[in-house]
């Protein structure tokens, strides 16, 4: 048995140790680095400007 073998084997294990919610957040991570590595990803500053926009757009124009 190599040593990868071994490592595959104890890694399943583990997932194998961690409940439902766990294990669906290790997929999930592990979907959003494959998202990362296939250069899926969005700025962080387009998503901060898109928010601010929408919060000017649902202030109340009238002050109290």
């Amino acid at each position: 048995m190599s040593s990868i073998d071994i490592a595959d084997i104890k890694m399943q294990a583990w997932f194998k140790s961690l409940s439902n919610v766990e294990q669906a957040e290790v997929l999930l991570d592990a979907q959003g680095l494959d998202e990362l590595d296939r250069g899926e990803s969005v700025d962080l500053e387009d998503v901060l400007e898109e928010a601010r926009t929408i919060v000017s757009a649902a202030r109340p124009t009238t002050n109290f």
